[in-house]
């Protein structure tokens, strides 16, 4: 199973546990690990390096992988927000054109931002299904999160615009385990190809019937993934504004309201009956 859109459009834009990763001198050390562990982790092969504030370069999966990692103040314990760029992005420039950085600095947490293998066409590795590439990317650096800072393994996150909203969604497809919930801005899903495993929130963003990349409409994705969140029975907040193929005025800020009210499994949903006035009027519940 997996999102079936065609090649042209990711723009900017059983869960697997494969640890066939491996990992060779980063040249940053390695990390002590953890004197406890959570219940599970999604796995890496080797001893995790000392993760480090910025460019972290890691073997995964057969080739070197480039992430780039914002640190709090205090990451002991910190949530973890996973950012993915947009087609022919890099995820410094992401991450500030978002404010992912100052946001999340202000919320005492981790951001990780991989940098793609740059596949022609989707950016990100949307078609492999479990056995993907970029799945393990994720894999290893929650893994190694947790080795060098005891994350918060009920507050993991997940965004990104464009091609890295439509990797988002594929990868609350496979890893909806660790996940607590995502934010897909200008992403989606077509047909009937999305089935998590666990409940996951969403809040799924689009720049209305403007938000079109050649001739696919982000506005459809954003739909057909809103139904089937329905279907699913997921929480789903809907944010629409008026900017096209852009990210919204209002920035990161109300996206990570939607975070802290949403750990990984909450019961009851806090925004089940309305949302709070924080959010903006472009946001409602379908």
């Amino acid at each position: 199973m997996h999102l079936l859109l065609p090649i042209l459009i990711a723009c900017g834009g059983d869960a697997s546990t494969d640890t066939s990763v491996a990992t060779t001198d980063t040249g940053i050390g390695t990390a002590t690990g953890a004197s406890t562990a959570p219940p599970d982790l999604p796995g890496y092969a080797q001893d995790c390096p000392v993760l480090e504030e910025g460019l972290n370069t890691l073997r995964i999966a057969g080739e070197e992988r480039d992430v780039h990692i914002y640190l709090p103040a205090n990451p002991e314990g910190a949530p973890v927000l996973f950012a993915w760029h947009y087609l022919g992005g890099e995820p410094v420039t992401f991450v500030d054109w978002f404010g992912i950085d100052d946001a999340a600095r202000a919320e005492g947490a981790i951001v990780i931002a991989p940098k793609s293998r740059q596949i022609p066409g989707v950016e990100w590795d949307t078609y492999a299904g479990q056995g993907s590439d970029d799945l393990k990317v994720f894999d290893a650096m929650l893994t190694c999160a947790w080795e060098n800072w005891q994350v918060d393994m009920d507050r993991v996150y997940s965004s990104g615009f464009s091609a890295g909203a439509l990797w988002t969604v594929t990868l609350t497809q496979f890893r909806s385990k660790w996940l607590a919930a995502a934010a897909p801005v200008s992403g989606g899903a077509t047909q009937n190809s999305w089935s998590p495993g666990n409940a996951i929130p969403m809040m799924v963003t689009w720049g209305g019937p403007t938000d079109t990349y050649f001739t696919f409409s982000f506005e459809d994705a954003s739909n057909e993934l809103l139904g089937q969140l329905d279907a699913g029975g997921h929480f789903a907040v809907r944010c629409v504004h008026d900017q096209g193929h852009l990210p919204p005025l209002t920035g990161i800020d109300y996206i990570w309201d939607f975070f802290n009210a949403h750990p990984k499994d909450v019961d009851p949903l806090p925004w089940a009956d309305g949302l709070p006035g924080s959010m903006p009027s472009m946001c409602d519940i379908p």
